[in-house]
């Protein structure tokens, strides 16, 4: 089942590991993903390999852990 292109989901940790491989199957499922990490460089690669996939990817880098880069994002 595959949903509309409406729908949204924020990644945590998207730049790698279970973060990275969530993006790509929420990607596949017609969801637009916003990817977020403290390793923009790495998002971007992401990005770049879902929008080649004919995806939706917006990167927001932040770090969980700082409470003024949450509230930046």
């Amino acid at each position: 089942m595959t949903k509309a292109k409406e729908e949204v989901i924020w990644i945590t940790g998207a730049s790698s590991g279970i973060g990275k491989s969530m993006a790509f199957e929420w990607s596949r499922l017609g969801y637009k993903v916003v990817l977020s990490s403290r390793r923009k460089e790495l998002l971007d690669k992401v990005a770049v390999t879902i929008r080649d996939s004919d995806g939706q990817a917006l990167v927001i880098p932040c770090d969980i852990m700082e409470e003024t880069s949450i509230e930046n994002a």
